[in-house]
């Protein structure tokens, strides 16, 4: 069954309003008060989809994650895995770029550990969907997922808090030799 249009543009529009309330303050300064009247949303309608804040930031972290994925599928089509890890990078690191008022609230936030591992968790899950479409489950495979989730995660962190580091197209670069090589596919792919 799909989901009706008025859960959609609820979701739509409390998600939106997440992004500009999280970009002007920290998380520990948003309430659901604040969020629904931003968002034009009754608060019963916020609490019929959700439990609390954290509940609607997993929510919120997991549809952009889901975009991300959609997008470097399409992006890397039949390649391979590597392809498709380094277009997830791809397209995190510029949404994170493109909204950079959120990303420095975000750092500022005691929530921060707690993104971090939400992040971590949901790319993790993505890069083993993807593993695992080219073999058989193995150990390594876990690892490897987890090993690329969280050294993406802490790269991004590194890049998005030095203002003079490398460029995005530089980390990116950085980011695809170092998965060609602990992936073993040499071959070259533009970004």
């Amino acid at each position: 069954m799909k989901p009706d249009i008025r859960v959609k543009t609820t979701h739509l529009r409390l998600f939106r309003a997440f992004t500009e309330l999280f970009s002007e303050q920290c998380f520990e300064e948003i309430t659901v008060g604040k969020l629904c009247d931003r968002a034009g949303v009754h608060r019963t309608s916020f609490y019929n989809h959700y439990t609390d804040l954290y509940q609607f930031l997993y929510s919120y972290l997991s549809c952009h994650q889901s975009q991300f994925e959609l997008f470097a599928r399409q992006r890397a089509g039949d390649g391979s895995a590597a392809d498709y890890l380094l277009a997830l990078a791809d397209e995190m690191i510029s949404f994170l770029d493109a909204h950079r008022p959120l990303v420095e609230s975000a750092l500022d936030s005691q929530v921060m550990p707690r993104i971090f591992e939400m992040l971590t968790e949901l790319i993790r899950e993505s890069a083993l969907s993807r593993l695992l479409e080219d073999a058989e489950p193995t150990q390594s495979m876990e690892l490897a997922a987890t090993f690329y989730a969280g050294g993406l995660i802490r790269l991004t962190r590194t890049w998005l808090t030095q203002p003079e580091g490398q460029t995005k197209a530089e980390l990116l670069r950085e980011l695809e030799i170092i998965l060609r090589h602990s992936t073993g596919t040499a071959e070259n792919s533009a970004l």
